[in-house]
């Protein structure tokens, strides 16, 4: 595992799986830049309101361990008049550990519009982390406005599921803790269908967002 991931992504990881450090992780503070690999090396960061203390701090660098190769394919917000503009994603380089991890995106939703051109994306993917043999499953917004980090990992599955199978658990209940923990309605419609067609997406919501029942008519 060691050629696989840096010794601070090793020590994160394990933290967000549940899994014990061994003794030549147990001083790695996954704050800090890691002294034996290069800067690049993914770590814990701050929100956008500086803070490291927040639920999504640790998963948000397991998503950009996950999604290091596509950043250029995730939901990007911008402000601007074509020659200075301001971007709602920062691009992060991770540095090279000879890993290809080989992210699938499931789809990708609008929440809502709005405004004119004014959409809230969230893209989710599933990533194989070899060395764990786990998937983890992430969601990507176009900004750090609403969670205070622009990806998050929101769970994870044995290899003993398919990938497809093994999210829809996972995306569907992160729904439902919207729904209960802030009354979240439905999303509006899917941008990019990907392994997940609309119809299925639509489906996964259907089970979380109940259709209201139509009336008999007189």
């Amino acid at each position: 595992m060691k050629s696989l991931y840096y010794r601070v992504e090793q020590a994160l990881l394990r933290d967000y799986f549940g899994l014990p450090r061994p003794a030549h992780l147990a001083g790695v503070d996954i704050l800090q830049p890691d002294r034996h690999a290069p800067r690049k090396a993914v770590r814990v960061e701050p929100d956008s309101s500086g803070s490291t203390d927040g639920e999504w701090a640790l998963p948000n660098a397991v998503a950009r361990i996950a999604l290091s190769r596509i950043q250029g394919r995730l939901p990007q917000w911008y402000r601007g008049d074509g020659r200075n503009g301001v971007f709602g994603r920062t691009l992060r380089e991770r540095g090279d550990t000879g890993l290809l991890l080989m992210p699938l995106h499931l789809f990708t939703l609008n929440w809502a519009d709005s405004g004119p051109g004014f959409s809230w994306p969230e893209a989710y993917h599933v990533t194989f982390f070899p060395g764990f043999e786990r998937h983890v499953v992430t969601a990507s917004a176009d900004s750090p406005d609403t969670w205070g980090y622009e990806d998050r990992a929101i769970g994870w599955f044995g290899p003993d599921l398919a990938p497809v199978e093994g999210a829809r658990s996972i995306v569907t209940g992160f729904w439902r803790d919207q729904v209960n923990d802030r009354n979240q309605g439905r999303w509006a419609y899917l941008f990019d269908e990907g392994a997940v067609s609309d119809e299925e997406a639509n489906a996964w919501a259907d089970a979380v967002w109940a259709p209201e029942t139509v009336g008999e008519e007189d």
